[in-house]
């Protein structure tokens, strides 16, 4: 079977089964060699972790591969960083992506890590964040969820953060806290944006539906409460790409 075949059967292999295919087809040894060398890293306790940690998104929070600590160093040796950087470029090439959270040094990180991040801001300071999309940003990096939960403090965020926001592509942005109208002001400036997830229509009333130009869909984690929040949000679909609106309803709150 050719390679580019093979290629596209991994690509669409999830993470219980990948370890099967790769003993199945010695072809796809390079990429359990590779996953082996990533998970060499793993703490001893985190070592029984499965192949699913690691495909098709690798879950470096979950497995215990952390970010530099404060004060400069890495907290990995250079070969430790090869071993990623070479399982993130074979994650990369099978349309994977890397798990990661906001914080302390992991903008350094970014450049290590597979094209495609999913991102999660929980408690981080707004210049974590932003130190995190300038890395994305200048290591050409794509975010295909950002999980907005929340930042540390309640201060409103800076522009310098919200500006950053507006400048990286992120394809769904997904906030399960009520969004401060700092980023609904920008996210009309996303690149790539195609879903909103939000957690009430109220969020949604910074936000130029119109002048977002990939926007397909929005979602809420709950319904409408009042027949404002209703004429407000229809008022802002209008001239919109926005083709679906519906609740979540796995929604936790």
């Amino acid at each position: 079977m050719p390679p580019e075949l093979l290629d596209r059967i991994a690509a669409h292999v999830d993470g219980d089964s990948i370890r099967y295919l790769t003993h199945a087809a010695p072809y796809f040894k390079y990429i359990s060699s590779a996953m082996f060398g990533v998970m060499q890293l793993v703490e001893e306790d985190d070592q029984y972790l499965g192949s699913s940690y690691y495909w098709p998104g690798l879950k470096l929070d979950d497995i215990g591969i952390d970010t530099p600590p404060p004060g400069g160093g890495n907290l990995y040796p250079h070969s430790h960083l090869n071993a990623i950087e070479s399982y993130s470029r074979i994650l990369s090439k099978h349309g994977g992506y890397a798990e990661v959270i906001a914080k302390e040094g992991m903008g350094i990180m970014v450049y290590f890590l597979p094209k495609m991040l999913e991102l999660t801001v929980w408690r981080a300071e707004w210049k974590q964040l932003a130190n995190m999309l300038i890395g994305i940003r200048e290591f050409k990096r794509s975010i295909c969820a950002l999980n907005y939960l929340r930042a540390r403090g309640d201060e409103a965020p800076p522009d310098e953060s919200t500006n950053l926001l507006g400048s990286v592509r992120i394809n769904t942005f997904v906030a399960w806290m009520p969004l401060p109208f700092e980023i609904q002001r920008v996210c009309h400036r996303i690149p790539n944006l195609t879903t909103l997830e939000l957690v009430s229509p109220d969020d949604c009333t910074g936000i130029i539906l119109a002048e977002c130009q990939n926007l397909k869909e929005v979602r809420f984690l709950g319904p409408f409460q009042t027949e404002g929040q209703v004429d407000c949000f229809m008022e802002n679909l209008k001239e919109s790409r926005v083709r679906k609106v519906g609740v979540v309803k796995s929604a936790i709150f």
